[in-house]
Order: structure tokens, then C-alpha cells, then sequence
């Protein structure tokens, strides 16, 4: 089982653990790695794109609302919170940045620029 998501953005065709909680604007990981031939990195790799957006999103928003930590993924048999510090976010934007240009969506580009300009001022 791998792959549920509501609403449905991201691919399912690789089962139903993950979703996503709209209201605490989380990915829901229900994956125990027990007897399934796909991973995690196989998810991520199908639905790249749109984790990337999602993820600018969060840190538009985390941004926007000072917050110095931005929960990303749950894991939902342990309840446990992946989550990414303001200071460690260049990293990341640097990724999204690099996949953004390959798929040449410079507005995105853009924006990334733009987020990691006020990070820099912020931090």
C-alpha cells in the first residue's frame, strides 16, 4: 500500500500511504516499508513537481507568518513530524531552484530567488 491523496494532485499509482491533511497542511506518510516493493524516494520521484510546489507554498507561508520551524510530512503510525528550520531552507531552494530551471518555469525560479533573498534578510 502506498499512495492516497485528497485532493487527489498527486499520482496514485503506487498505492495509498500518503495523503495530505488540508487543514494542517501536512503530507501524511502511512508507510512502513514492510513488504512493498516501492520507497518513499519512489513517491518522490513520480510526484516531484508537485512536492515541489507544495513545499514553496509552505515556505511562503511559514515565511509570511514568522515561523521559525515548518512542519512537512507526518508519520502517521507514530505521530512523529518532519520538520524544516527557516536557516536550513536555502538548501532545499537551491533543489527546487535547479529542478525549476530544468523544467524551465521561471516564475517559479523567480520566486525561489525571491524567498531566498528574504530568508537571507531574516536569518
Amino acid at each position: 500500500m502506498w499512495l492516497v491523496i485528497s485532493p487527489s494532485i498527486f499520482s496514485n499509482n503506487i498505492g495509498d500511504a500518503i495523503s495530505i491533511d488540508m487543514k494542517a497542511q501536512l503530507l501524511i506518510i502511512d508507510y512502513d516499508g514492510e513488504g512493498d516493493e516501492h520507497s518513499i524516494q519512489d513517491w518522490l520521484k513520480i510526484n516531484r513537481d508537485k512536492v515541489h510546489r507544495f513545499l514553496l507554498d509552505k515556505i511562503q507561508y511559514a515565511l509570511e507568518e514568522n515561523l521559525t520551524v515548518i512542519p512537512v510530512f507526518k508519520f502517521k503510525e507514530t505521530g512523529y513530524v518532519f520538520s524544516i528550520k527557516v536557516e536550513n531552507l536555502n538548501e532545499y531552494l537551491n533543489t527546487a531552484l535547479a529542478y525549476f530551471v530544468l523544467v524551465e518555469e521561471y516564475e517559479k525560479c523567480s520566486k525561489i530567488v525571491k524567498l531566498k533573498q528574504q530568508i537571507n534578510e531574516t536569518c
